[in-house]
């Protein structure tokens, strides 16, 4: 199994793995998969694709290496990979391979990786890299060309899921979300470190496995875990991490040991109250909360950054307190022009207002503002909001 994300490695870096492999006879097992020829011509060539790639998300994550020959002393025993390997290029080969997967496989691998591993002992020759990850959303099912069946993998090869397996991955699906709905639900943000206001941002970041998969980074001291900047006003230890507060009171931010980073921003300065078609409204300016929003995913990508965690992660988003507010990102002057009866509808009047996205990090550290746009265009849903113009 490669101990790092591939998008955290070089080509450099695959091939002295992948040459590592082959050299020291590196067996097939639970996380590796030997393939002498990388051909889908046919349909049943397709659906053994298929079943491969799945197999690795539905069971622990793996890879599987097309050009490799592959020896076996015996019927039960592991491949081990024979000492000649590589294969000739074939030109849009990862875009057939990503696009074959995408149309047999349901629902869709979302951290599927596919790499071309040029090999430094023969410029001539190449080996194709497919990796996965154990997957956020599994069980994944093979239901190109009829096949629909959930696949494992076994010590070295594919097998067909039983029924109960299938279903203890659903049921760990939604323990993981549960357990994390009950750490939120108790969470202590750390308000008495900030003036008090009735306006308070919340975000929950949380490896997506935190249960039954907890994965516990066993740091003495988590103030590092955190960039210095001009945010960090003061640390305070606590009992699972250290809490850090901003110069100015508004950020407070908490890092637990279970890798799970909440933070609580102070939005009282970026809201309005006024009177607007005889409605008592208290509005918050999106545009006003954009960067703030691109600064915590920002502190987000840092932290999981220097725990060299990079699998898929909850996003929390909890608004506290907006009962009769508007989400407001044009200027205030077209507000006053609104009728009460167009403009009732666009007033959210629930007491708290929540959201969750899931993402890979590596999508947070390499787009952190398409990340933001995302989470700004949930929010917008959220409240109804709508550019309106002066008739």
């Amino acid at each position: 199994m490669l101990e790092q994300h591939p998008d955290t490695m070089t080509d450099e870096d695959l091939y002295k793995k992948i040459n590592s492999w082959v050299h020291t006879k590196t067996p097939e097992s639970i996380f590796l998969d030997y393939k002498k020829e990388l051909i889908f011509e046919t349909q049943k060539q397709k659906i053994e694709l298929g079943k491969d790639i799945s197999s690795f998300a539905n069971t622990k994550g793996g890879c599987l290496l097309y050009g490799i020959d592959e020896d076996r002393q015996s019927i039960d025993s592991a491949p081990v990979p024979k000492k000649e390997y590589g294969i000739e290029p074939i030109n849009r080969q990862l875009i057939d391979i990503e696009n074959i997967l995408s149309s047999i496989i349901s629902p869709p691998l979302p951290e599927l990786r596919i790499r071309q591993i040029s090999l430094e002992h023969d410029i001539n020759k190449i080996v194709y890299l497919i990796w996965h990850p154990k997957s956020w959303v599994a069980p994944h099912m093979v239901t190109g060309f009829k096949d629909n069946k959930y696949y494992k993998r076994g010590n070295f090869k594919s097998e067909p899921m039983e029924e109960h397996e299938v279903d203890i991955l659903y049921q760990v699906r939604n323990l993981t979300n549960n357990k994390l709905r009950d750490f939120i639900k108790n969470i202590e943000f750390g308000l008495n470190h900030v003036k008090q206001s009735n306006y308070y941002l919340k975000f929950v970041v949380s490896p997506y496995y935190l249960s039954p998969y907890s994965k516990y980074f066993n740091y003495s001291d988590a103030s590092n875990l955190i960039e210095p900047n001009h945010l960090i006003r003061d640390k305070v230890s606590f009992l699972n991490g250290v809490t850090f507060i901003s110069h100015d009171r508004e950020f407070v931010i908490k890092t637990y040991f279970n890798g799970i980073f909440s933070i609580c921003y102070n939005l009282e300065d970026h809201i309005t109250n006024m009177t607007v078609a005889g409605i008592n409204l208290n509005i918050l300016f999106l545009k006003g909360l954009i960067p703030i929003l691109n600064k915590i995913m920002n502190m987000v990508a840092s932290y999981y950054k220097k725990l060299h965690f990079y699998g898929p992660v909850t996003i929390t988003f909890l608004l506290d307190n907006s009962n009769k507010m508007y989400l407001h990102y044009d200027e205030l002057r077209w507000i006053e022009y609104m009728r009460h009866s167009e403009f009732i509808n666009y007033v959210w009047s629930n007491t708290t207002f929540e959201f969750e996205e899931v993402f890979p990090i590596t999508d947070i550290l390499s787009r952190t503002s398409a990340i933001t746009e995302i989470l700004t265009n949930r929010i917008k849903h959220g409240f109804g909001c709508y550019k309106f113009e002066q008739s």
